[in-house]
């Protein structure tokens, strides 16, 4: 850019990630070799996606105000904060990953992380109280757990769809719903990781993929009800119409999440339904509604813990609705998990 002034880069200290990176790329013995796939895989792939996306918003913003992305200033990242506040595009709420890629980017190169100051924590804090008097941010829709009875709507959209294959997306919002899953685990289901037991239930494998180590949950559904019985023919249909290495549930085109928020809306269009005045069905609300209608039916909460992969008590509430009343699709999708 004419008249800006040359930034340099500052000098990448030995001992950084990046530079080990450089280091053990081209060595062809097997310990490097290892050590280098180590490295890269330190970080699930979404996550590396997803984090390179919003560092490459900062560097954008870096340029335009003649920073060096590798060395701002806690101003620097002050004014940052400043951008996002007024452009209105996240929600203060949710500035924490936008703020760890820049500690991240930092790290990987040896730098001490500058979105960890004083100054930008204050900063969060009072953007979240400024949201709170402004329209434009109150006025938003909130996300809100998906009804059980959408997952029923779902089962009877999928029963109608044409192909095994279109009935796909309305089964997997149904899905999702039943194992309390994220849209980004969802799509790691192949047909090998579903088998249908000799009593007319299903066994799921999902693996999750986060920051830290993949894990797979295992989950054992019976035909405890007319509804399960109805999504475990579907799931047949499904894994018979699938080729053996392709996912389960495949959204062309769009990013798991976007693909699932897409079901969850075609579902809602074709059964008539529609989300209160106010409030928003996602695709992570199929999550947040597995675990609200588990709970408004009896289902302990470390069971619903336990199913949806919840390590702390802090994460698992800022999914559930505690004030939702029962209902007969949540006691048909969840009377399994109940004590006798």
């Amino acid at each position: 850019m004419a008249g800006s002034p040359r930034i340099h880069p500052p000098p990448l200290p030995l001992d950084s990630l990046a530079a080990e990176l450089a280091r053990l790329t081209g060595a062809s013995d097997s310990l490097s070799v290892t050590a280098r796939l180590l490295l890269e895989h330190s970080l699930a792939s979404n996550t590396i996606a997803s984090y390179m996306t919003k560092y490459n918003q900062f560097a954008n913003f870096c340029h335009r105000v003649g920073q060096h992305p590798l060395a701002p200033t806690p101003t620097t990242i002050l004014r940052y904060q400043a951008h996002m506040f007024e452009s209105g595009r996240v929600h203060p709420r949710n500035w924490r990953p936008y703020l760890a890629c820049i500690n991240r980017a930092h790290d990987d190169f040896g730098l001490p992380a500058p979105a960890r100051h004083r100054v930008v924590a204050a900063a969060s804090r009072g953007a979240l109280r400024l949201a709170e008097q402004q329209p434009r941010f109150s006025a938003r829709p909130v996300r809100r757990p998906l009804p059980a009875p959408v997952a029923a709507a779902a089962l009877s959209v999928a029963s109608s769809a044409a192909s095994p294959a279109a009935s796909a997306a309305p089964l997997a919002v149904a899905t999702a719903t039943i194992l309390m899953v994220r849209a980004s685990s969802l799509v790691h289901v192949r047909p090998a990781d579903v088998v249908f037991t000799p009593d007319g239930g299903v066994c799921i494998t999902v693996t999750i993929h986060k920051t830290r180590l993949a894990t797979s949950l295992v989950r054992s559904i019976p035909p405890a009800s007319h509804m399960l019985v109805h999504w475990v023919a579907l799931l047949r249909a499904l894994v018979a119409a699938v080729p053996s290495g392709s996912p389960l549930f495949a959204f062309p085109g769009q990013s798991a999440s976007a693909g699932l928020s897409s079901a969850v809306r075609s579902v809602l269009s074709a059964a008539g339904m529609a989300p209160p005045s106010g409030a928003v069905f996602s695709g992570h609300s199929c999550r947040g509604g597995g675990a609200t209608a588990a709970l408004a039916v009896g289902v302990s909460l470390p069971v619903v813990m336990g199913w949806g992969d919840w390590k702390s008590l802090t994460s698992v509430v800022r999914y559930i609705d505690p004030l939702c009343p029962p209902s007969p699709a949540a006691v048909a999708l969840f009377g399994h998990l109940r004590r006798a």
